[in-house]
């Protein structure tokens, strides 16, 4: 088809090939006396109060109201300014993929569940930043933090990734929230009383679009 759901959330549509994204309302989403214009208002301003963005096209068919933005406009509203200079640099193609996919789809989470889209886009952009470290190299980071490090992560360093994913994100990325750093300490193994982020990025982990295991 011409359009394919993007981040799996039914409100945004990915054009193919054509770096747009289209944002989807419709008078479903409220109350049934509403007409063309109250579903047209509306929509704008729930996609402004949902993005930050104002619409750059928009058009109301058949009661459902279509808005069109750049995939890069939203790319360079959502993308904290390192992401480009590492992403590609410290991360394999196949983590590379997987982190944007779980970038998006935490937003798309975010946006559902009522957090703050950057705080879970950022957290999912970081959650993998330690991934591809060699093992050494993340018990070095934990051991340097004072981590404690079980014996079955000592055994298997490729759990330590979350931890020193956490403390990369603070020293390195320079990112200060604590819901953040929490959310990317135990995107691996879970933990008791999760909060909203933690749950968020633990699942966005499992189902963005490009894991296939």
């Amino acid at each position: 088809s011409t359009y394919s759901m993007i981040n799996a959330n039914p409100k945004f549509l990915e054009v193919k090939n054509s770096g747009k994204l289209i944002y989807c309302m419709g008078n479903h989403e409220f109350p049934l006396n509403n007409n063309d214009k109250d579903v047209s208002e509306l929509s704008r301003k729930v996609f402004t109060e949902e993005t930050g963005l104002t619409p750059e096209k928009d058009t109301v068919i058949n009661g459902y109201h279509f808005i069109g933005i750049s995939t890069s406009r939203m790319k360079k509203h959502f993308n904290t300014p390192f992401q480009k200079s590492w992403l590609k640099k410290e991360l394999d193609k196949d983590r590379y993929e997987h982190t944007k996919g779980v970038m998006y789809t935490a937003g798309c989470l975010a946006m559902a569940y009522g957090y703050s889209i950057e705080d879970a886009m950022l957290a999912g952009l970081l959650h993998d930043c330690a991934k591809c470290l060699p093992s050494a190299k993340k018990i070095e980071i934990c051991e340097h933090a004072k981590f404690d490090i079980s014996e079955v992560e000592r055994n298997n360093p490729g759990l330590l990734h979350a931890k020193a994913g956490a403390i990369l994100a603070k020293e390195k990325y320079k990112v200060k929230n604590k819901e953040i750093l929490h959310a990317i300490e135990i995107h691996t193994t879970a933990a008791p009383d999760m909060n909203l982020l933690d749950k968020i990025i633990y699942i966005a982990d499992y189902i963005e679009p490009n894991r296939n295991q």
